[in-house]
């Protein structure tokens, strides 16, 4: 966790403490450190709504967001980089731009996302599965009535669309199996919450027909590290040394893309073979097709590395390529490929996807192709036109600032998110006790307690 979650999450076990019960003062220090104990044993995945203290299983009368200030919880799956840079940090980021606090916790420590729920008035559950654990925190967020969200920027929630996915098929059969166990898994977990958010268009319709009616899109774009990263490689192509090699260039963060790069593999052969100016370099663990094999001495093999170096060797190339199976899995992924070229000012040849048919115009900033005759033409036309490549560039450059520079990103898609339904202007007042009902004890407690009642009455 983050400095700001370390805090977050010491404040929240006193809170949760006193909200549970656990404390009493005459059995002094002895009693506390077996208070904790039974704390923790409560919050444990094993525990059922039986088990947990009083206090965890009272309903609350108004929302969270009706009465505490706005601050949102991403309870996240963490295992893949991209993804947390993506659909975590990036979002996290943009909450602050909105001035609000946005705290993310890995869902496999259960302790600290119970404690956490306690303090926040929003919740985004992101790419977490149906176990017991992740249903009782879906569950406790709604007894504290939190708005939630499931969170996915793949289509990983749907077995039969996983069984007929070339891509995957080529996967180890114990690893094929449990990501269709997974996709059941996926599928409970959205389906427990009230609401569901997507990345692209095409997924949020695949969310809808599982059966969420309420599904919101909150986009992938750019943040603060990549403009700043986009700015540095940009200068360096200003200055860089021109030695006559045109490079196109492919990235991927897993060996389950080859089917996809063979989509383009024909175009780029007859490419090679026509113009002998020409190389490729290939970042990440992407197999190297039959129909590039002669051409092993153009091809530039980079291994997968950190975001920054990635960056600085797309922006070291002069055509970017995004091709991708035409399959539904597919019509559900993000444009990121596009996002970050246009960021180094790179032009891109894309492949008609849905997210990628909504952000490029063909010709215009980038090119969308089909099939192999396609394909040829448009990088043709980029290797042997420098200046059509700086215009497609520009261009592209101008739309994703346009539309995905994350301070756009933030208004128009997050805001909208988390509205502040707290009535304005109204006194809000908090009392701290040692004992609250269910746990009353003694006329200093009664006395505090019809106290806040007569407060709670007078609104």
């Amino acid at each position: 966790m983050s400095s700001v979650q370390g805090v977050v999450g010491q404040q929240g076990s006193f809170v949760v403490m006193l909200r549970a019960g656990f404390w009493t003062v005459r059995q002094g220090l002895r009693e506390v450190e077996r208070g904790v104990r039974r704390l923790r044993k409560a919050r444990s995945p094993q525990a059922t709504p039986a088990e947990l203290p009083e206090g965890y299983r009272r309903s609350f009368t108004k929302a969270a967001d009706q009465t505490l200030a706005t601050r949102v919880l991403i309870i996240a799956e963490t295992s893949i980089p991209q993804c947390t840079k993506y659909r975590i940090i990036q979002k996290q980021e943009a909450f602050r731009r909105l001035g609000l606090e946005c705290t993310w916790v890995s869902w496999t420590d259960a302790v600290a996302c119970l404690e956490l729920l306690q303090t926040h008035s929003h919740v985004i559950f992101y790419r977490v599965p149906a176990y017991k654990a992740v249903l009782e925190l879906i569950k406790e967020a709604k007894r504290l009535g939190l708005p939630n969200w499931w969170e996915s920027d793949d289509l990983i929630f749907d077995a039969d669309v996983l069984r007929q996915s070339r891509a995957l098929e080529r996967l180890d059969q114990s690893l094929f199996d449990q990501l269709l166990e997974g996709a059941d898994l996926y599928r409970q977990a959205m389906l427990a919450c009230d609401a569901a958010i997507a990345s692209t268009v095409g997924l949020a319709e695949a969310m809808r027909g599982a059966g969420m009616r309420d599904v919101r899109i909150i986009e992938n774009g750019l943040d603060e590290q990549t403009l700043a990263v986009a700015d540095r490689t940009r200068n360096r192509r200003l200055y860089a040394k021109d030695d006559g090699i045109v490079r196109i260039v492919y990235g991927s963060g897993t060996n389950t893309h080859d089917v996809d790069f063979e989509q383009a593999a024909p175009a780029i052969a007859a490419v090679l073979e026509r113009f002998p100016h020409v190389s490729l370099r290939l970042i990440g663990p992407v197999a190297v097709p039959t129909a590039l094999e002669r051409f092993r001495e153009r091809i530039d093999r980079r291994p997968l590395t950190d975001y920054e170096t990635y960056l600085g060797l797309l922006a070291e190339c002069d055509i970017n390529i995004a091709p991708l199976e035409d399959f539904i899995f597919n019509d559900a992924k993000s444009n990121i490929k596009y996002l970050e070229a246009a960021a180094v000012g790179l032009p891109s040849v894309c492949s008609p996807r849905a997210a990628f048919r909504d952000v490029v115009r063909h010709g215009e900033n980038g090119f969308l192709c089909s099939n192999d005759a396609e394909w040829q033409l448009a990088l043709a036309a980029l290797v042997t036109d420098a200046s059509k490549r700086q215009q497609l560039a520009s261009a592209a450059q101008q739309t994703v600032l346009q539309h995905y520079h994350p301070a756009r990103l933030a208004e128009s898609q997050l805001a909208p998110l988390v509205v502040d339904r707290r009535p304005a202007g109204q006194l809000r007042v908090l009392s701290v006790n040692i004992f609250y009902s269910p746990r009353s004890f003694g006329g200093a407690t009664v006395l505090a307690e019809n106290v806040n009642r007569i407060l709670h009455e007078q609104g």
